[in-house]
């Protein structure tokens, strides 16, 4: 037997349903190289895809982690959203209902509401729905709940952009002295260092150096390549030891690509 589920959709609110109803827009990264990125991101997404301003509003209140560079505005149209985005990517000033800030930088300033009467403050806030100072605070690192806006007819989450990851890659290189020292254990064979076998699966392992006797000399287009024979002396060397017996003939023997060693 078999069955064939279809996904659930909820029935969307239209972008119209909620125009003109004030909403407070957060966002946030590690620094503000991100935060524009983000920005954009976002900018791409309302220029695409139809969603409620209010669901918007509420899937980066609540369904999103807050870092410490942040920007939040008030808005009522996403055309508003779209525009003031966009000048905030071009580092236009005083836009209006705009707040930024860094928590680090702001640190002192959130302090001035916090405590019994910080927080009774924040509910009369949130009770006259003083969403451009909410957001304001916010931005200066104060804990907004922002569920509370929504005591009545509370929006949904949806699928919008996530957070924009710097491209950025760092390799762990092996120090020389560390190679070294690999040199220096006792292998089991001259091309295979360690038998890492269980009762699940037969595994060796071998640390290739390229100063030694079969790597050094044998270049292809100045890079240093495992040569094919030494990779079917691995084999047999390991095969040898894991049945206890000589091994006489390999067959069959593909190579998928070679084995170059790009540093030490």
């Amino acid at each position: 037997a078999h069955l064939i589920v279809e996904e659930y959709e909820p029935s969307l609110a239209t972008p119209a349903d909620d125009e003109g109803l004030p909403q407070v827009i957060v966002l946030s990264a590690k620094n503000e190289e991100r935060l524009q990125i983000y920005a954009e991101k976002l900018v791409n997404y309302l220029e695409t895809k139809e969603a409620s301003l209010a669901d918007i509003a509420y899937t980066l209140q609540v369904g999103r982690e807050a870092f410490e560079e942040r920007i939040a505005l008030v808005v009522s149209t996403r055309e508003e959203l779209k525009e003031k985005l966009r000048q905030y990517c071009q580092g236009i000033i005083g836009i209006q209902d705009f707040h930024q800030g860094n928590i680090r930088k702001e640190r002192s300033n959130s302090t001035l509401v916090q405590g019994e009467e910080g927080r009774e403050f924040i509910s009369q806030l949130v009770s006259n729905r003083k969403i451009s100072k909410l957001g304001e605070l916010w931005v200066m690192g104060v804990k907004v709940d922002w569920s509370l806006l929504f005591s009545e007819a509370r929006p949904k989450r949806i699928s919008l952009p996530t957070y924009p990851f710097a491209r950025e890659q760092y390799w762990v290189s092996t120090p020389l002295k560390i190679a070294q020292g690999i040199k220096n254990i006792n292998k089991l064979h001259p091309l295979i260092s360690i038998n890492g076998s269980t009762l699940h699966e037969q595994k060796f392992e071998t640390s290739l150096i390229k100063n030694e006797f079969y790597l050094a000399d044998h270049k292809i287009n100045g890079k240093i390549v495992l040569p094919g024979a030494a990779s079917i002396e691995m084999a047999r060397a390991a095969g040898e030891i894991a049945g206890e017996q000589k091994i006489v003939r390999l067959q069959d023997i593909n190579w998928l690509q070679p084995i170059t060693l790009e540093d030490d």
